[in-house]
């Protein structure tokens, strides 16, 4: 009904430019190296001799179950190659010399060719697979916890952010200093204790002079975790990122034996010892690069997830945010990614190059101040690698959602932290500490748990390796969760100084939450009251007070839209009963439509309009939502007869009035109109309509249902 406040149009989405293939010369550049290690990678695999891999030798190096010739000769005086084609087991004898024979021994157990003597070792081993055969479902409950215990933080970060935030970094205050005191007094052992001291101190300091912030940090997490409870696919994106790792780590360790198989037993050394040098070189980098790239990868749909949900209005209808994200990826920001990852590694290149001078400078000299210049050195470049990281990983933040070049991106990304500094600065130093105890915490209790269900297995004891991996797995669990939950919290927290710079909450609405939004105004030191939510920005009166006189400031009309704090009243564009009796009589008000002057009729079809596109075309959800934009539907079912726009108001109606009610008067005896005025056009239709809404008093279908656009009436889109 027109009686309910009136707030500027929303867009649904956030406007953004059609996107296009970026950076494809890094892309091409990743593609050609990855040709390159694999040319590298086939050349030396046909020299390989893999066979010769798994096979056992002798103690001159003649290969059980072969052929031998001189290359493989070991070099030991006495030795000459061999026919051991019908000698393919390797024993052991007792003076500790290994020696080719037919058949292992029948007290012996034979393992890949090799004849192992009974004893204890063999017993180990098999109680130690036993132990891993007997304990899986062990670790499957540990790690279950690990990830329950995630959710659970969580939650705790969705409803007790603020008191999470103070307790953890309180606690860490105190335990730092307490472990400073305990090294200083009870290890005597001051030097450990001074770190410690300046952790601890330091933290003291930084949490006093932000201690303000500590609300915009606690609210960013709220909304990082009400994004993941929105969209919880994102939880169980680290699995796709750990199952890359793991198949690239394998491809890595493979060429590794595949080029060391190949220089020692189908290639000379002497002649082809820079070719394998080069070889082990790409792939080294190969294998940086490709992490990095799976990790980018990760980034930039973390990213597109969380800004598709930030810059929505509603939030229970996303549709399909994770495939929307990585189909956006494969089709067009592949090439950032790629650059991004080149960076970084080779950044990380530098600072292994470093290390390794500054390990060879230590060995060569003793000079104290020779290796605090190294030391130095590694710090610096270790924290320049952190820093290049952290902007990258917001440059994948504003590609994922502008589409933007990798470097134009990060240019972006660099004003928006430089202009929140302080902000920027309160999250990281915060929610780092935050983050690293959750992960700590988490794999702690999982770890108790497992320790707990699986009897407390000792040291030696063969049940402990299962309960080591039981903690590893909770460790894995608990990191995945956080470098997630990390990624959100950038995520929201670029997108809110996004929001904040491109909207002003009056004729573009924020798409941000009002609670977030009452906190930025706040650090903005601003007064005005953004449109929001109308029960907590704009009290109403009760009817005493309202024929006591409306408690209200004179109404000024501004440029384009009315002050939101007057619209959001209920009753806003009625005409006041008795408190302005100098007022023009109704007829003559601006805006007033005599009922007995005929108007347009009403028309059963719309006028010509935009081609209609099925809203699947654009990933619309099937709802009862129709979605703001420049094509609207020709023929719509059940819709009400179509009213032609009619003589639009050209400015807010009854522009002269200076006092609104704050009260709804649909029914009012004619004695409380002022100065006899007469009663409205259709008494029974109190609300008047109000800027830009085509509907009129006097026609079918007036007061009984909201018009959307530019007047196309639907039903059932209350909502909207």
């Amino acid at each position: 009904m027109y009686s309910q406040q009136y707030e500027p149009p929303k867009q649904y989405f956030r406007s953004s430019k059609s996107r296009s293939c970026t950076n494809v010369p890094a892309l091409v550049i990743f593609v050609l190296f990855i040709g390159v290690t694999l040319s590298f990678v086939i050349y030396y695999g046909k020299s390989a001799k893999f066979n010769q891999l798994r096979l056992p030798k002798d103690d001159c190096g003649n290969f059980c179950g072969e052929l031998n010739d001189e290359s493989s000769l070991s070099g030991l005086p006495g030795c000459s190659p061999q026919d051991m084609q019908n000698l393919p087991k390797l024993l052991k004898t007792s003076n500790e010399k290994e020696m080719c024979v037919h058949q292992c021994p029948s007290n012996y157990t034979e393992i890949l060719d090799r004849c192992i003597e009974p004893g204890q070792q063999i017993s180990d081993i098999n109680d130690r697979i036993d132990a891993f055969i007997k304990s899986w479902h062990w670790i499957l409950i540990t790690c279950f916890v690990a990830f329950v215990f995630s959710y659970i933080c969580l939650l705790l970060y969705r409803y007790f952010a603020k008191y999470v935030i103070w307790v953890i970094n309180i606690g860490f205050i105190i335990f730092s200093l307490a472990l400073a005191t305990f090294f200083t007094f009870f290890m005597v052992n001051f030097k450990m204790g001074i770190p410690l001291y300046i952790t601890g101190f330091g933290s003291i300091v930084v949490l006093i002079i932000f201690r303000k912030e500590v609300a915009l940090v606690a609210r960013i997490f709220q909304e990082a975790s009400m994004a993941l409870m929105d969209v919880p696919a994102i939880m169980f994106e680290p699995i796709l990122t750990f199952v890359s790792l793991l198949i690239s780590f394998t491809i890595f360790i493979f060429f590794i034996i595949l080029i060391g198989v190949a220089s020692k037993t189908g290639l000379d050394y002497g002649q082809h010892g820079s070719s394998i040098f080069f070889a082990h070189l790409f792939n080294i980098i190969a294998f940086i690069w490709f992490t990095q790239f799976i990790f980018g990868c990760q980034h930039f749909i973390i990213a597109g997830c969380v800004s598709k949900w930030f810059f929505s209005r509603d939030k229970t209808f996303l549709g399909s945010p994770i495939s929307r994200t990585f189909g956006e990826l494969l089709s067009y920001h592949l090439g950032s990614i790629c650059l991004g990852s080149l960076l970084i590694t080779i950044v990380k290149i530098i600072h292994m190059i470093v290390k390794g001078i500054k390990k060879a400078i230590e060995k060569e000299s003793d000079n104290c101040c020779v290796t605090c210049m190294t030391g130095c050195c590694v710090h610096i470049v270790g924290m320049l690698e952190k820093l290049i990281q952290y902007l990258i990983r917001n440059a994948y933040i504003i590609v994922a959602l502008d589409g933007t070049p990798f470097f134009e991106s990060g240019q972006r990304a660099f004003k928006l932290i430089k202009n929140n500094l302080s902000h920027c600065y309160s999250v990281n130093q915060f929610g780092d500490i935050v983050l690293v105890v959750c992960r700590f915490l988490v794999t702690l209790i999982a770890g108790f748990v497992g320790y707990e269900i699986m009897g407390r297995p000792g040291l030696h004891e063969p049940m402990f390796a299962p309960f080591i991996v039981a903690v590893l797995f909770s460790l894995l669990i608990a990191h995945c969760f956080v470098t997630v939950f990390e990624m959100t919290v950038d995520t929201v927290f670029i997108c809110c100084c996004i929001d904040v710079q491109e909207n002003d909450g009056r004729t573009k609405p924020y798409f941000m939450s009002d609670k977030l939004k009452r906190i930025m105004d706040k650090f903005n030191d601003k007064d005005d009251t953004i449109v929001g939510d109308a029960q907590e920005s704009v009290p109403m009166q009760s009817q005493a007070n309202y024929e006591q006189g409306p408690q209200q400031s004179l109404y000024v009309p501004p440029a384009g839209y009315p002050d939101p704090t007057i619209t959001q009243q209920p009753g806003y564009g009625q005409q006041p009963l008795d408190q302005i009796p100098q007022q023009l009589p109704v007829s003559q008000q601006q805006g007033y439509i005599d009922p007995s002057v005929p108007q347009q009729p009403i028309r059963k079809t719309p006028e010509p309009q935009g081609p209609y596109v099925q809203p699947q075309t654009y990933g619309y959800p099937q709802t009862n939502e129709f979605h703001q934009s420049t094509k609207y539907p020709q023929i719509y079912d059940n819709q009400q007869p179509y009213v032609q726009p009619q003589q639009p108001f050209q400015q807010a109606p009854y522009q002269a009035q200076q006092v609104y009610p704050t009260q709804s008067q649909f029914d009012y005896s004619q004695q409380s109109y002022p100065q006899g005025q007469v009663p409205y056009p259709a008494q029974s239709q109190a609300p008047y309509p109000q800027q830009g809404q085509a509907p009129y008093p006097q026609q079918q279908g007036y007061g009984q249902q909201a018009v959307y656009g530019a007047g196309y009436p639907q039903q059932g889109y209350q909502n909207y």
